[in-house]
């Protein structure tokens, strides 16, 4: 199925926040295979305004969001190797844990999302 320009440009943005979130590079070879499948679908929000969101279409299963896909592939024996380990991780906006474990985020320790 033909995308237009701005699908592209949408699907994209969503991906590459999806993947930060897990920590994946946005030029990861995960991001090859959730995008072949990706799909852009309209809904109506609650006041019958237009909204926009991306599914991940699998042949024969239902579809499901990126993150919901990003989760199985983390899970998967043929690519859990390509994402990083799970370990303690912040918040960007919060600023005690961050100053609290500065040496930790600057060691690799701990991640900040």
């Amino acid at each position: 199925m033909e995308r237009s320009a701005s699908e592209e440009q949408f699907i994209g943005n969503v991906l590459d926040n999806e993947l930060s979130d897990f920590g994946l590079p946005t030029d990861s070879p995960i991001r090859k295979l959730i995008d072949r499948d990706a799909q852009v679908y309209e809904a109506s929000g609650i006041t019958g305004q237009k909204t926009y969101g991306i599914k991940v279409v699998r042949d024969g299963q239902p579809s499901v969001t990126v993150r919901e896909r990003l989760e199985e592939l983390s899970k998967d024996f043929m690519y859990r190797d390509r994402f990083p380990p799970e370990g303690k991780s912040l918040q960007a906006g919060d600023i005690r844990g961050l100053r609290d474990h500065f040496d930790a985020i600057a060691r690799g320790e701990i991640t900040v999302k």
